[in-house]
């Protein structure tokens, strides 16, 4: 414990406070209790990692329960924020130290989409009202006036008494702003102002570390005491981007689905560059056995310009793929996650036998026969049938 005497002074008036603490040595230890990530655009992702020791040893009191020496940690990063913890619960044995590492990936915030796509549909929704009422007005003076040209200087006639309807009669127009519907499109058009439009962004947060005695499991929840506990601070930049993917609804997750071994299947993805100068495109390395590649040549974009990239994918075997490819430009990274799975086809022919037996046949008559062809396998199937005596290279295809 420790005593400091403060004194606060105003207009020669002082004041004395005397404040107690007391000072505690944590269970555990952090290597670095300040991280700063550098500057990471919307949709890009950085790293950086620390380690948790336990500096306790058998020998500092021996007459202590093993269980005791061993430490566990809980790091719990709080609601809202871009940030994980791997690993975020463990428990460390005396002299261990262990590397917790963590990602930050900032994006946007679903509500703000939200928000800026209802926005956007109320304006365009109110903008279609006042083009309209432009319109009835506009025709309603061209009826007037065409009504006063007939009458020439004819006698003016007695105008009937306006009787105004009663608003019990009058039935209740909904509002057009009442239930409208967000659609994917105009999420994507809202993602895309918010990127365009998007500031920088700068947070401090603060991630408590709970340290307690003993091992944490599933079936035993340690008391975790304040005293107790670690902070970290944690330093989270964020800046706008280069790129934006327009396809996949915004997402970053390609899905190629089931594919045939063998068989090839192509996507297209459109990527629009929101930068306000040239931007340079780049692509890592795709897979070397051909699984995934990408069709045609990465080019530069214009300052808001448009790229269409296209990508294939073709399974060798029976299994799922999965795979990460950056398109990197000189100041954000996008990450493309490609998703596919082979399958193996499988077609039976009936009859079992393979042979179709047509009989006797008289010159100069036709006889029909038929065969069956089932697709026993999970996706659709496309095959070819030609004849092997005419050894023709031309194959009809079906589905």
């Amino acid at each position: 414990s420790s005593g400091i005497n403060a004194e606060y002074g105003e207009i020669d008036r002082h004041f004395s406070l005397r404040c107690k603490a007391t000072g505690v040595i944590p269970h555990l230890e952090v290597s670095q209790p300040l991280i700063r990530f550098a500057p990471t655009a919307l949709g890009d992702v950085r790293q950086a990692s620390f380690y948790i020791s336990n500096n306790a040893s058998k020998g500092d009191d021996a007459s202590r329960k093993s269980d005791n020496m061993r430490k566990s940690f809980h790091i719990v990063v709080p609601d809202g924020v871009d940030l994980t913890v791997s690993p975020s619960v463990g428990t460390l044995n005396p002299g261990q130290r262990l590397r917790v590492q963590l990602t930050f990936g900032p994006t946007l915030k679903k509500e703000d989409i939200e928000q800026k796509a209802l926005e956007t549909a109320k304006a365009e929704i109110l903008k279609e009202i006042e083009r309209k009422k432009r319109e009835e007005a506009e025709a309603e003076r061209v009826t007037e006036s065409v009504a006063t040209t007939k009458k020439g200087k004819s006698k003016k006639p007695v105008s009937k008494p306006h009787t105004p309807k009663s608003p019990q009669n009058v039935p209740a127009t909904p509002s057009p702003l009442e239930n409208i519907v967000i659609t994917d499109e105009a999420r994507i058009a809202a993602m895309i102002k918010l990127k365009t439009n998007f500031e920088r962004r700068f947070e401090k947060v603060l991630i408590p570390c709970f340290t307690a005695a003993g091992e944490c499991t599933h079936d035993k929840m340690l008391d975790y005491k304040l005293s107790d506990t670690v902070y970290l601070q944690v330093h989270l930049p964020a800046v706008k981007p280069e790129l934006v993917l327009l396809s996949q609804n915004g997402s970053s997750i390609v899905d190629f689905g089931n594919v045939c071994i063998g068989q090839t299947r192509k996507l297209e993805l459109t990527l629009k560059s929101i930068s306000e100068n040239p931007v340079s495109l780049t692509t890592s390395a795709f897979p070397h056995d051909g699984t995934f590649q990408k069709v045609n040549a990465t080019r530069d974009l214009e300052p808001l310009g448009l790229h269409q990239m296209i990508l294939e994918f073709t399974p060798r075997a029976k299994a799922k793929y999965y795979e990460v490819v950056e398109v990197r430009t000189q100041r954000s990274t996008l990450h493309l996650h490609l998703h596919g799975s082979g399958v193996e086809p499988s077609l039976i022919v009936s009859p079992d036998s393979g042979t179709l037996d047509l009989g006797h046949v008289m010159v100069g008559e036709i006889l029909h026969g038929t065969f069956t062809l089932k697709n026993s396998s999970e996706i659709e199937l496309q095959y070819g049938i030609s004849l092997l005596s005419e050894k023709s290279d031309v194959v009809q295809a079906f589905t």
